[in-house]
């Protein structure tokens, strides 16, 4: 028998609706009925669904600094990052472009001298 129980224990270790299914011998649609006509079960696959995805962000975060592809997709999923190339409907040009100033400190790069 399928209890909020057993739905939040298996949405929080990352199941599909399809994988429950084939534990119980039905189908997705079956589970996703059960789901739907119950709140407690709805609410259960909610929470811990909710489990897992607080449980992959901790992971990435603490990984996402040691790569640096892994960086860009929690960037572009979690924080709305686009890459420039990637932005439809929006004028691009350089006149909107925010403007970023860098200042070097002097090194004496331009002064040659010439021992004789």
């Amino acid at each position: 028998m399928l209890t909020p129980e057993l739905v939040r224990k298996y949405a929080s270790q990352g199941m599909t609706l399809k994988e429950i299914a084939k534990l119980y011998g039905c189908t997705r649609e079956n589970i996703s009925h059960s789901l739907a006509s119950n709140e407690e079960l709805k609410e259960a696959w909610e929470v811990g669904h909710t489990e897992l995805l607080i449980e992959y962000t901790a992971q990435l975060k603490k990984r996402a600094f040691e790569n640096d592809t892994l960086l860009m997709f929690a960037l572009k999923t979690q924080c709305g990052y686009v890459e420039q190339q990637y932005i439809v409907g929006k004028d691009l040009d350089k006149k909107d472009a925010p403007r970023v100033n860098i200042y070097l400190p002097h090194n004496d790069r331009d002064e040659v001298t010439i021992d004789e």
